[in-house]
């Protein structure tokens, strides 16, 4: 079942200058769709502000991901790393 899209401010990848959002637009929010987090890992080769809906509740590296819960990338070429993700759950 997808979600309704929405629109995500996240300070920690909103500011700043340069880069992102894997496109022209520096800093945006790109809606990559629905992401299953049962498999334990975070999303491969993501780059900065893409978000991801959780369709699939589950456990990443300590951190319970709740359906209807966000990720977002903050770093291009975003790693299997908290560090490099945002998440509201």
């Amino acid at each position: 079942m997808p979600f309704p899209k929405k629109r995500f401010y996240v300070p920690s990848i909103a500011t700043g200058s340069g880069g992102g959002g894997g496109g022209s637009t520096p800093n945006a929010i790109i809606d990559k769709g629905n992401w299953d987090a049962s498999g334990g890992t975070l999303p491969v080769g993501a780059d900065r502000g893409w978000l991801y809906y959780i369709s699939v509740a589950g456990s990443v590296y300590g951190v319970d991901l709740v359906v209807g819960a966000t990720i977002t990338s903050r770093a291009n070429g975003a790693g299997q790393t908290w560090n490099d993700w945002a998440t509201n759950s």
